[in-house]
């Protein structure tokens, strides 16, 4: 069976029919405003390749991946069909929109929807559009993969949607009012379901009835298999296939350190903003040149600087592993790195101040049990 993708040749916007949509009412989804065609499903499970390659290391089969998924055509379906079925089945089943609350009685925290409830509605919804059945990645791993391929391959956010990938569209979650909350519906999970971008957008402002459409809550898509791939966000150092992730360092051939010595602490107890851990594998080391960094690893331009693991071993941090099982000091550390454009440079003022020795520095494998 050949499988074609979606040429753009006909635009709905401003015409009487959607082309992918139809003409013939019997044969419309009533789950969905409109179902993906499968060449669309199958761009999906590509970029899953791409986002698990990526957190397993391999950076490069990653973004080899990741360059043939169709992402202009992918937006192109969404802009010209996927948002906009809703007015299609609203014709046709002459519905309109009525007990429209007046807006100056509708009150926007009933719009807006706390980071609480969606997490609580994405993991109840098994990380999958109650409508279409599409598979979605939380905004966490979709940041974090962002992160690790670069935004010059996989940009998280965009301001407009020329400047988003065309995956975004159909894995990045939303949340959906099944009751408008113009129309009174409440904001609370008992009236969220999970939702893509297209269903979300196609279904817009209108009701169920008003599309022909079922109940998302009485029928919902299950999936016990997929989490999300939040997951990968913890991944053990055993399934980290390449190993430039990993830290390392070594004493440079042939060279006479004026200034050698090596502090070395083990299990001792440190303290910082009154949050206690033990120090785990760390070693500090006269800053004398006498050790020679062999990683290559970069970080993006930003908030993460430009290089960092020519000095520092945060291939922990850098997979989204966790630092600590103790949440506030796993939230300290985090804080500390996101919050320097040089996480070294974090880490430097931290060691002389818990070692109170100015001219130490960490080279080795910084880990942290809580």
């Amino acid at each position: 069976m050949k499988i074609q993708t979606f040429e753009r040749i006909i635009m709905c916007k401003g015409k009487n029919i959607c082309s992918e949509l139809g003409d013939d009412p019997k044969s419309w989804d009533e789950k969905s405003t409109l179902l993906p065609p499968f060449w669309i499903r199958k761009e999906i499970e590509t970029f899953i390749s791409a986002v698990e390659s990526a957190f397993r290391g391999d950076l490069s089969h990653s973004k080899e991946i990741l360059k043939t998924i169709k992402s202009d055509d992918l937006r192109d379906w969404f802009v010209d069909h996927g948002q906009n079925t809703g007015k299609f089945r609203n014709a046709y089943f002459q519905n309109k929109k009525e007990n429209i609350i007046p807006k100056e009685e509708l009150e926007e925290k009933e719009k807006r929807i706390s980071s609480k409830y969606e997490k609580e509605v994405l993991e109840r919804d098994y990380y999958t559009c109650q409508y279409c059945g599409g598979k979605l990645i939380p905004n966490e791993v979709l940041k974090a993969f962002s992160k690790l391929i670069g935004v010059e391959d996989f940009s998280y956010t965009g301001n407009t949607n020329a400047d988003r990938h065309g995956i975004h569209f159909y894995v990045k979650p939303t949340i959906d009012h099944v009751i408008p909350w113009n129309m009174g519906g409440l904001g609370n999970p008992k009236n969220f379901v999970a939702s893509c971008w297209g269903c979300n957008f196609g279904k817009a402002g209108w009701s169920l009835k008003q599309l022909g459409l079922d109940d998302p809550m009485k029928n919902h898509f299950k999936n016990d298999d997929w989490k999300g791939l939040k997951e990968l966000l913890y991944l053990p150092e055993e399934e980290l296939i390449n190993t430039e992730i990993k830290f390392c360092s070594k004493p440079k051939e042939n060279h006479e350190s004026k200034n050698s010595q090596v502090k070395k602490s083990s299990s001792n107890q440190l303290k910082t903003k009154n949050i206690s851990f033990n120090e785990s594998i760390v070693e500090w080391i006269f800053e004398d040149e006498s050790r020679e960094e062999i990683c290559t690893r970069k970080f993006n331009k930003g908030k993460g600087g430009e290089t960092v693991s020519k000095q520092l071993g945060i291939g922990i941090y850098y997979n989204s592993k966790r630092w600590s099982d103790n949440k506030d000091l796993e939230k300290y550390l985090r804080k500390l790195f996101t919050n320097t454009q040089n996480p070294f440079e974090a880490f430097s003022a931290f060691a002389k101040q818990e070692v109170n020795n100015p001219n130490s520095k960490v080279v080795y494998d910084f880990t942290f049990k809580g």
